[in-house]
């Protein structure tokens, strides 16, 4: 039977899990019409055995071994090898929920429309990520918007990927779905939204991301931009919202690091001095939260007495913290 869907699963250390999350595609009640293509990024456990054993058990199975390159190269040999008319990405150590793929599901991916997109509800510990059930349709690049779901929550034509180049940007090690994400809104045409649940993301607290400071994923963003930036610049567009999103969410911990000069000469290194003019204001506020607003109009008005205040709030925080956790060993905060 021809497959509709290809769920691409990249594998990496991920014996554990692997098992768990593919039994999660294959129990789905239209499961004959996906096949699932494993990719065993390098890994250093039994994780290539485990996909071979769960391969010989389930003939919709594919695995493809490689030499270790990254969750990017990983999900881009899957696009690569992939023969579904949609694609879905699933990470080994997250679930797709209970009886998502079925004749509703089905029918809405042999719609004659050729979507580029769908979009997916999704869950996050307890917090449900719904959409509206709704298709939208842009004439020209860019209007239909981004809302940065978790990239698995989303299914994507095969076609609209491969004619327009988009893969994962290899270059970054962190934020790289968020990229993929970005391209395919940007250019996408045509994208319909289902208020279903399918997407079950489970957060490992041991996970690297998950344990870095604000600062060190500031770093990491930064690298982020610099990569999707000349995505953008091939439409002759700045790309500096995401950025200062980013920069407001750190400062707080940024200026509680360093000295005032320093946060100062670190905007300035990175050329966001400018963003926090008050030029840039009323264009920026309408992607800001409330709390990113207050920030915002804090530094531009006292930037040294924002910078002093944090320094004393958040030291002042982790030192309380630290004392704590002495005290109280067997306790996390």
């Amino acid at each position: 039977m021809e497959k509709l869907l290809s769920v691409i699963i990249p594998v990496y250390n991920g014996e554990k899990w692997v098992q768990r999350a593919v039994k999660s595609v294959v129990d789905q009640p239209c499961s004959n019409y996906i096949e699932i293509i494993l990719i065993n990024d390098g890994s250093t456990d039994d994780s290539a055995q485990v996909c071979e054993k769960i391969a010989n058990e389930n003939e919709n199975v594919i695995v493809i071994h490689k030499k270790n390159e990254g969750v990017s190269v990983a999900r881009n040999t899957g696009i690569k090898n992939a023969k579904g008319k949609y694609l879905a990405f699933l990470d080994c150590d997250d679930l797709w929920a209970e009886k998502f793929f079925d004749d509703e599901i089905l029918s809405e991916l042999n719609d004659k429309q050729n979507f580029d997109m769908f979009s997916f509800s999704y869950l996050e510990k307890t917090k449900m990520y719904a959409v509206d059930d709704e298709v939208l349709i842009g004439q020209n690049y860019g209007e239909i918007p981004c809302n940065y779901f978790t990239h698995g929550s989303y299914m994507y034509n095969r076609k609209f990927l491969l004619d327009n180049q988009i893969l994962y940007p290899a270059g970054i090690k962190v934020f790289e779905d968020m990229a993929f994400l970005e391209m395919c809104h940007f250019l996408c045409k045509k994208q319909r939204k289902i208020n279903k649940l399918l997407y079950i993301y489970i957060q490992n607290p041991c996970s690297v991301t998950h344990s870095k400071s604000n600062i060190d994923k500031l770093y990491e963003y930064l690298d982020y931009t610099n990569e999707i930036k000349d995505f953008y610049r091939t439409f002759n567009i700045d790309h500096y919202t995401l950025i200062l999103k980013y920069i407001l969410w750190a400062l707080p911990e940024l200026c509680a690091k360093n000295n005032y000069k320093e946060c100062h000469q670190f905007l300035k290194d990175n050329n966001l001095v400018k963003e926090f003019s008050k030029d840039n204001i009323d264009f920026m506020y309408k992607f800001l939260t409330k709390k990113q607003k207050q920030h915002l109009k804090q530094w531009v008005k006292t930037p040294f007495l924002f910078w002093l205040k944090f320094k004393i709030v958040v030291t002042s925080k982790n030192a309380i913290k630290k004392l704590y956790l002495k005290v109280n060993p067997k306790t996390s905060i």
